[in-house]
């Protein structure tokens, strides 16, 4: 029973998935059966993505951003068809993306059997008891992928605002904020955006993953994107990013008034 779960997480290997080194058993002193199965994940210095947008340390430019945001959909959409059968509902946070030492983004939490009942944080070693075995079915169904997709797109609003976004309170209340600020012009959605980056980012880049992360979080599971079409927009907006240049014409200097307004809706919500 161990064995087919076992080969299962060896085969996840992926740049943007955090990785299972080794792991041992711990067998019952009666029977000799096996009790508990011990795994051993690489180690991840640089915390989570969340501490890196929303900390009191050094912080992502947008840049780093929208490449973390790449990250994450490669590794998603690794586990929806790189491996057979495909794994779907992984229920992903923020704070299950974790930094490597150059700051690559890696997946430390995935919805397989063994791992369902690991506590959060794959730092070092996680036990799994027998008991919290449970069979993954029906997981290549479109909406269990779509409910990955919304997971995405939360990770999106907390990359783009730099706040934490606690609640699914929080997620309406932002989510409606941006949907305003994004039918206006490019001044109201860089009212919106992390003070940190809001010089850094150009209009097209800025404006396409607030699409991208508007269409994640559709109510319509169905009008959700593809994992496929999330990582293509993505990797557009960095595309559109990547030649544009810090000028006097693209800088979109904000009062503190507006930036304050935009956290006093949210703390109202």
């Amino acid at each position: 029973m161990f064995t087919q779960h076992i080969e299962m997480i060896s085969r996840l290997r992926h740049n943007h998935l955090v990785s299972c080194i080794g792991h041992c058993f711990e067998c019952c002193p009666d029977d000799s059966t096996i009790g508990i199965v011990y795994f051993v994940f690489e180690s991840l210095p640089n915390g989570t993505l969340r501490s890196s947008i929303c900390g009191g340390g050094v912080k992502l430019n947008w840049a780093q951003r929208i490449t973390a945001g790449i990250g994450v959909a490669k590794g998603i959409q690794f586990l929806h068809t790189g491996i057979m059968p495909g794994v779907f509902s992984n229920h992903l946070k923020i704070t299950d993306v974790l930094l490597d030492p150059n700051f690559h983004v890696k997946i430390c939490t995935y919805n397989l059997p063994l791992l369902a009942h690991q506590n959060a944080g794959l730092m070092g070693g996680a036990a799994v008891s027998s008991n919290g075995l449970k069979s993954n079915i029906g997981g290549r169904e479109n909406e269990e992928e779509k409910n990955d997709i919304y997971d995405i797109g939360v990770i999106l609003m907390e990359i783009l605002v730099g706040r934490p976004i606690m609640s699914q309170n929080d997620v309406m209340v932002v989510k409606d904020i941006i949907e305003v600020s994004n039918k206006i012009d490019d001044t109201a959605r860089r009212s919106i955006v992390d003070p940190t980056i809001i010089k850094e980012c150009s209009t097209e880049s800025l404006k396409t993953v607030m699409d991208i992360c508007l269409r994640c979080l559709s109510d319509d599971p169905t009008a959700r994107p593809s994992i496929e079409d999330v990582l293509w927009t993505l990797q557009f907006a960095a595309q559109l990013q990547d030649p544009w240049r810090h000028d006097s014409h693209h800088i979109h200097r904000l009062s503190d008034s507006n930036q304050n307004n935009l956290q006093e809706q949210i703390s109202r919500g």
